[in-house]
């Protein structure tokens, strides 16, 4: 019915046309007339909807070429338009003609003058131009007629007449610069939200220029930074992007697709897609420049296709894929061989096993697979990858080791600690064989290691610095680990089992920090007195432990349960035995020793809150057998260090001695340190008493 209703619409208005009258006239006339007429009607109709429509700031140039022009005169008249290349004089003058020439007799558009002139065709472009406006190929005509309006564009100013009218085309400005450029690079004036600043670094690195602004894009775009875009859900199309460099979509956390023509982009050197949690669809990755690719955190990629292109000899390439939904590693992964020198996967819990071609990446520096629950094995030929330097395996399910893995001569760290709670089967390390001639740190903590789970030439690590066996199941250690001269961390702590440290520990002549917290020791050897390079000592709930060797001097710091009566007294009893050294200190020595208790024990007299304390020295305290100095305490997390002030003041209120010293954080591996205990020795004290007095606050 609506198009009946159309037509009938159609046809009641051409009823009521007016004709026209050739009762008077010549017939032939009337018909040009009616032709003319139909002509240019079409003409500008057509041709206005397809050109000016969509033609950005054309309306201000118009208003301007139609005051120039002036029309309504009847001379002749020329106007010039100028402006450099690009800026969109070809376009004005289009539009323009489109808009007037129905109202002349005889109108034509001549276009690449500039091209013909270089071929030597001018004299062809003047009869073309002028059999078109005559409409006869046969006469030349030379003369002008009033009311000729003549259009030209050019780029250098001086070629225009003095009387020719000058049209000066600027730049676009910055709104419909970024009109422009929408309407071409996204189809509508006004793009998504997340590509709002893309779009204003692109216009303004094309300064404004229509025609860059129209065909090159994003043809010079060398950076895309979209991180947290939250709207956006599938990226730009790459295949107009061949200088990109640097793409970070970062915690996009709406993208589900990268569009495919990502594969084109072969100069790309950053790729960074983290956190982009609905990320289902990943295409190729052309890594013939790239540097650095992540994929952490994109839990809901199951897939990856895999790369494409050729690396350069010489560059290298690091792979992040941490806690991603990657259920197998694509083959054409291994294919970058030396160039991939570190390779991410931790938290992978879809990973059940790394292929074996893995071990054909003879660069690789660094690969770690921390936390991927499902997987049970490395690779047989792990040993292969000759230059690895870190090798993180916590909390899988490896139990076994491959025996290559000892041939990886440059390995620094290596890591199979598991999971507290974990139910697991024994761990077993393979024999050592004088190999893994670098590591430096080894943990195994938690593996549930018995007795023979760990290789009894352990010992011929000679490189090892930190070794980590905490919460194992063994009762005895190898007897060759009094060989570790270069180990300065051994943690024991959380070993219910071990219940006798043995005595060759004084061996270890280079250990500094020794955990023995969470064991059923009822005492220590003697022989930690020897250890000469041991400055802290963990002894937290040790239970059963009643007393405490003898420390060695340069002992800093001891972490124990100074609740318990039996090791307070211990304590005591060390410091007594140090009793001739401190007593004969004429300089503020400093022993600490560190609770993980934030308690102050209640055997300290003076006690408060605040940033300091003073206390009254008892009588007679200069006299040695009855006074070795006091013992301060703070309480209080020491993120790095801080500065202490110890002033004995006399009674006479006149003399005094101000001490300064910091209390620092010592250990290299914790930043633990709740409660600090400070031994100021008798001599510290007796510089600045009162020779006569003897009193001193």
């Amino acid at each position: 019915m609506q198009k009946v209703q159309g037509w009938r619409t159609a046809l009641t208005a051409t009823a009521n046309l007016k004709g026209y009258d050739i009762r008077d006239a010549i017939e032939s006339e009337k018909i040009q007339q009616i032709v003319d007429h139909i002509s240019s009607k079409f003409c500008m109709s057509a041709r206005y909807l397809s050109y000016l429509q969509d033609v950005v700031g054309i309306n201000t140039h118009l208003e301007e070429l139609k005051s120039l022009l002036q029309i309504e005169i009847s001379n002749v008249r020329t106007v010039g338009i100028w402006g450099i290349g690009g800026v969109g004089k070809t376009t004005i003058e289009k539009a323009i003609f489109d808009t007037l020439s129905h109202q002349f007799q005889a109108a034509y558009f001549l276009a690449d003058v500039k091209e013909n002139a270089r071929k030597n065709q001018l004299h062809s472009i003047q009869n073309t131009l002028l059999s078109e406006l005559l409409r006869k190929k046969d006469k030349y005509v030379n003369n002008k007629y009033d009311g000729n309006r003549v259009i030209v564009t050019t780029r250098n100013r001086q070629l225009i007449e003095k009387d020719v009218a000058l049209h000066e085309v600027p730049m676009l400005p910055d709104d419909d610069a970024m009109q422009l450029f929408n309407k071409h690079a996204f189809r509508k004036e006004v793009p998504n939200e997340c590509f709002k600043k893309l779009s204003l670094e692109v216009v303004n690195q094309d300064k404004g220029l229509p025609l860059a602004l129209k065909l090159q894009h994003f043809l010079s775009l060398r950076r895309i930074d979209q991180r947290a875009s939250k709207s956006l859900k599938r990226t730009l199309d790459f295949k107009g992007m061949p200088k990109l460099e640097y793409l970070n979509i970062e915690e996009c956390t709406s993208l589900e697709e990268v569009y495919p023509s990502l594969k084109y982009c072969k100069k790309l050197m950053q790729l960074n897609l983290s956190f982009c949690r609905k990320l289902e669809r990943f295409p190729y990755v052309n890594v013939e420049s790239l540097k650095s690719l992540n994929l952490n955190y994109c839990s809901s990629l199951e897939k990856f296709l895999g790369i494409s292109g050729i690396m350069k000899q010489g560059t290298a390439i690091k792979i992040m894929m941490s806690c991603s939904g990657i259920r197998e590693l694509p083959l054409s992964l291994f294919d970058l061989q030396s160039h991939l020198t570190l390779l991410h996967l931790n938290g992978m819990g879809n990973l059940v096993s790394l292929p074996s071609s893995i071990c054909k990446s003879k660069g690789l520096v660094k690969l770690h697979v921390s936390k991927c629950s499902k997987l049970e094995s490395l690779p047989e030929e792990i040993g292969d990858l000759e230059n690895l330097e870190d090798l993180d395996a916590s909390y899988t399910l490896i139990s076994r080791p491959p025996s290559s893995i000892i041939r990886l001569n440059k390995l620094k760290s290596l890591t199979f600690e598991k999971d507290k709670s974990e139910d697991r089967v024994n761990f077993v390390f393979p024999l050592v064989n004088k190999w893994l001639l670098s590591l430096k740190s080894l943990d195994l903590s938690y593996c549930n290691i018995l007795d023979g789970g760990l290789p009894e030439d352990i010992g011929s690590l000679y490189s090892l610095k930190k070794l980590c066996l905490r919460g194992n199941s063994f009762e005895h250690l190898p007897r060759s680990i009094a060989q570790f001269g270069a180990l300065e961390y051994l943690d024991l702590s959380g070993c219910k089992r071990h219940t006798q440290l043995p005595e060759d520990i004084r061996c270890l002549s280079s250990l500094e920090e020794l955990h023995l917290g969470g064991n059923n020791f009822e005492h220590l050897p003697q022989s930690i007195s020897e250890l000469g390079a041991l400055r802290l000592l963990y002894l937290s709930y040790c239970k059963r432990l009643t007393q405490l060797p003898e420390f060695p001097q340069q002992l800093d710091t001891i972490d124990a349960d100074w609740s318990n009566d039996l090791i307070c007294n211990s304590l005591f009893q060390n410091i007594s035995s140090l009793q001739h050294d401190i007593c004969s200190s004429h300089s503020l020595s400093l022993r600490v020793f560190v609770s993980l208790s934030e308690d102050i024990p209640s055997w300290f007299n003076y006690q408060g809150m605040g940033t300091s304390v003073s206390i009254n020295l008892p009588k007679n305290w200069y006299v040695s057998d009855n006074f070795l100095g006091c013992v301060v305490c703070y309480s209080g997390e020491l993120i790095d260090y801080i500065t202490a002030h110890l002033i004995t003041i006399c009674d006479d209120g006149m003399s005094s001695m101000t001490h300064e010293f910091a209390l620092s954080n010592i250990s290299k591996y914790s930043d633990v340190c709740n409660i600090d205990f400070l031994l100021v020795p008798l001599g510290g004290l007796w510089d600045a008493s009162n020779a006569n007095e003897k009193n001193t606050k």
